[in-house]
């Protein structure tokens, strides 16, 4: 994963550019299995490279191990010697916090903040800030967040792993953006290969004096009712024409 340059993040303007320009930045992480799976979770769902402020825990075996394939997501994790170099291009900070802050106004939940963090990434970098795995962050640092946000949790036990949190609104922000699904673009059979197919297959059950003679032309019409709801493909219908014929062929000794 590389970082987008300036120029690119003036730019962005497919769903996949916008989720690039939102950043997960670690604050302090005490976990290098958290780092690592931190930045597989960023990778996956198509965010920003990962950001951490130190000092953190070092990018080791136990990192590299819970990046499992997005190591280079992992190399290019930028390491920031304070909160402000990280937050130095954000034009929009989202503080992930679990604890109760007087001082702040109410935090509202991860699903009513991405909207609007998405449309602040059409025109700049969005810093998603998650603190440190024991304390969480601390209040100077959460000052630093336009919006505190909230994952919604069981009220019995509210404690998230660190990699967890990110998981989750990194899957937030994707689902928002509108993931869509690798499609396969199969050739629909046309009618008329659908006809030969359902002819071949009664022609084959005839041989086999399937059909009771009063409800042949019965059986067919649902069989064609059922090839219409189907809509089968081109290789489907090659490969049950292909199954009927195997039928009439001597098996092998």
């Amino acid at each position: 994963m590389r970082e987008i340059s300036l120029e690119e993040r003036k730019h962005a303007t497919t769903e996949e550019e916008v989720l690039g320009r939102i950043v997960p930045c670690l604050v302090r992480p005490e976990g290098s299995g958290n780092i690592g799976s931190a930045a597989r979770a960023a990778a996956v769902m198509g965010l920003g490279t990962l950001r951490l402020v130190q000092p953190h825990a070092p990018i080791n075996l136990e990192a590299r191990k819970m990046a499992a394939g997005a190591q280079e997501a992992l190399r290019a994790a930028r390491s920031c010697a304070s909160l402000d170099e990280a937050l130095h291009d954000a034009v929009f900070v989202l503080g992930f916090s679990a604890r109760r802050r007087e001082h702040r106004i109410q935090p509202v939940w991860l699903e009513s903040a991405v909207p609007k963090a998405l449309a602040a990434a059409r025109k700049g970098t969005v810093v998603l800030l998650f603190g440190n795995e024991r304390t969480g962050l601390e209040n100077p640092e959460l000052d630093r967040a336009h919006q505190v946000v909230r994952i919604p949790t069981s009220r019995v036990f509210s404690s998230l792993n660190l990699a967890q949190a990110v998981m989750t609104a990194a899957y937030e922000f994707r689902r928002h953006a509108g993931a869509e699904m690798e499609e396969y673009h199969y050739e629909l059979a046309p009618a008329e290969d659908v006809e030969r197919c359902i002819q071949a297959l009664a022609a084959a059950l005839d041989r086999r004096r399937f059909f009771a003679k009063a409800k042949r032309t019965l059986a067919l019409r649902r069989l064609r009712d059922l090839f219409g709801r189907a809509v089968p493909y081109k290789n489907e219908i090659s490969l049950l024409r292909g199954m009927i014929r195997s039928l009439d062929e001597d098996p092998p000794v």
